[in-house]
């Protein structure tokens, strides 16, 4: 199976609009614009708690982290269908790609907060923001190491976690708190890398899978996964496909993101649904402002999947160059946040809190961005190249052929 061609059953868009050099391409502009999502609503919390909840839908970055995950999912699926029955190739090679930026991030973020651990103190204090007066303080030596091994990686958080081990290390004290998504990105690689390989096994396998899934994961980040990875087999199904394409569907995807925003939005998960929809799993049951979230994330993937001016939209070159930097942006923007982000506050803030916070959000967006670049040339571009040169044996690009 081969990336490149793939694409999505829309019958007014050419297929070069839709995949480029092998990718998906508006699935690159939504991964960056949910990473400035997401930066924003940590420059909010951190600087702006006493307004956080007024922002609404701008303050929940989890619905942009679980994009993230049905991203990772419908893309992940055509990308290790190019070789399905080589599992250990198809592990390594994910591990190449996520684990290997992780380890320079990692640094940089220690290098930075250590540097500018007094000015972030005190504007913890001066803005009466808990999460980072709690983010200042020094990390337990089981949490420093497994930073610095990557034992996070495999582990997650005790407060991010598909486990529930004792002692695990503290998000709150990690180098880089963001990188607990790392921990989700890679067992839910995995399981996709379990998916397709048992769906060239036998239906029976892959279907017995899915069912078993809806016990073991429940509405955990990993059910993420699985969605995005049966939608992606929908998109490129001969017959399945065609309940993507129908009249009017434009204005039915809108709908959709409508209401995915209105479920994610801070006021809706006061009042929440009921818990009979958020079942859980053998892994633990899932708070319900998370899984609401996660609902909502489900209807904004599936809007955008249904609406082409969206997909256009996303395939512009602004959006694209988002998307070229979405995971250098996310490794590193917290780290600048801590230390320029709260130099900038603490000087902007005689204007008020929320103008400071604003004016501290386009100061870091300002210094992320290139040294994003940086860190994409440098680190993530080359992690790429090598994950891609990992193989056993020259795979041939065999022509896409619908799914029956």
């Amino acid at each position: 199976m081969n990336v490149a061609q793939a694409r999505l059953p829309e019958v007014e868009q050419p297929p070069q609009a839709v995949v480029r050099h092998g990718r998906i391409v508006f699935l690159d502009g939504l991964r960056g614009i949910s990473a400035l999502h997401v930066m924003f609503a940590h420059y909010a919390l951190a600087f702006y708690p006493e307004g956080f909840w007024q922002l609404g839908f701008f303050s929940n970055s989890f619905i942009s982290l679980c994009l993230f995950f049905l991203i990772s999912g419908y893309v992940l699926t055509y990308s290790f269908e190019k070789m399905p029955g080589d599992i250990l190739v198809n592990i390594v090679r994910r591990l190449v790609r996520i684990g290997l930026p992780y380890f320079p991030a990692v640094l940089f973020s220690a290098l930075l907060a250590s540097a500018g651990w007094g000015v972030t103190h005190a504007v913890a204090v001066a803005a009466a923001s808990d999460w980072l007066l709690k983010m200042t303080a020094l990390p337990a030596l089981t949490g420093l190491w497994a930073d610095i091994s990557g034992a996070s990686l495999f582990v997650g958080y005790f407060q991010n976690s598909l486990f529930q081990f004792p002692g695990l290390p503290d998000q709150l004290h990690a180098l880089d708190p963001p990188v607990w998504t790392l921990h989700v990105e890679l067992y839910g690689s995995l399981w996709i890398i379990g998916l397709v390989w048992a769906q060239r096994f036998g239906a029976w396998l892959y279907g017995a899978l899915l069912f078993l899934s809806l016990f073991v994961f429940g509405f955990d980040e990993l059910a993420l996964f699985t969605i995005g990875h049966l939608l992606a087999q929908i998109s490129r199904h001969e017959r399945l496909a065609r309940l993507l394409v129908f009249p009017k569907r434009q204005w039915f995807g809108v709908a959709m993101i409508v209401a995915g925003i209105w479920l994610s939005d801070a006021d809706t998960l006061n009042v929440p649904l009921p818990d009979a929809i958020f079942p859980g799993g053998v892994f633990h049951i899932p708070e319900i402002y998370r899984a609401q979230t996660q609902w909502g994330a489900i209807l904004i993937f599936l809007g955008i999947l249904l609406t082409p001016v969206l997909q256009r939209v996303f395939d512009t070159a602004v959006f694209q160059f988002l998307g070229r930097l979405s995971y250098s942006v996310y490794l590193l923007h917290f780290a600048i946040m801590i230390s320029l982000g709260s130099a900038v506050f603490l000087l902007m803030l005689k204007f008020g809190a929320g103008i400071a916070m604003l004016l501290a959000w386009l100061a870091g967006l300002g210094a992320t961005v290139p040294v994003a670049l940086l860190f994409q040339w440098g680190v993530d571009e080359p992690a790429i190249r090598l994950s891609r040169k990992i193989t056993r044996k020259k795979t041939s690009e065999a022509k896409l052929a619908p799914v029956r």
